[in-house]
C-alpha cells in the first residue's frame, strides 16, 4: 500500500489514499490532526495526517510497514479517530518456484502448473507456452492489482 510524504510541494501532511474518489462526492472530518475522507455513501477515500513529522519518521521512499501501521494507530487513537486501520501488507506478487506441469485435461491451451510459493504450493492454470517446472515465475496472488490492456 502506497502512502506519499512530499514536505517541499505539500508540506507536513502525510497522505494515505485508499480509494479514488469524485471530488464533488468528498466529505471531510477533521480529528485533531487528522482529517478523515469519506464519499457521501460513506466509503473511506483516504485520510491526511497534518504535522506527520512529529508523529513518523519520514525520509527517503515511504512504504506502510507494520512499523508505520502501529505509530498511525497511535496517532488515531491520540486523535480519538477509532477507525481501525485492519490493512493487507502482505505482498501482492511474490516469486513462485514451478515443480510441475501438465496438459490441461480440457484446454490444448492451457497447462496446470503447481507452483511452490514458499509460504504456498498452489495449482495455477496458466496460457504461457513456455512455461515448465524448474522455473522460477511471478505470481500474482488473490486480490493483487490487475493489469489490463487498454
Amino acid at each position: 500500500m502506497d502512502v506519499f510524504y512530499n514536505p517541499g510541494g505539500i508540506g507536513d501532511v502525510l497522505i494515505v489514499p485508499l480509494e479514488d474518489g469524485n471530488r464533488y462526492d468528498i466529505i471531510y472530518e477533521n480529528y485533531g490532526d487528522i482529517t478523515k475522507i469519506t464519499n457521501k455513501q460513506g466509503t473511506i477515500i483516504g485520510y491526511n495526517i497534518f504535522n506527520a513529522s512529529s508523529y513518523f519518521d519520514l525520509k527517503g521512499s515511504i512504504t506502510l510497514t507494520e512499523t508505520l501501521l502501529d505509530q498511525m494507530k497511535e496517532v488515531f487513537s491520540h486523535s480519538n479517530l477509532a477507525d481501525p486501520l485492519d490493512f493487507d501488507l502482505s505482498p501482492k506478487f511474490v516469486v513462485g518456484y514451478v515443480n510441475e506441469t501438465s496438459q490441461h485435461e480440457d484446454a490444448d491451451n492451457l497447462s496446470v502448473c503447481q507452483v511452490d510459493t514458499g509460504d504456498d504450493q498452489l495449482q495455477i492454470v496458466c496460457g504461457a507456452p513456455n512455461v515448465d517446472a524448474g522455473q522460477k515465475v511471478v505470481v500474482a496472488k488473490e486480490w493483487a492489482p490487475s493489469c489490463q490492456a487498454g
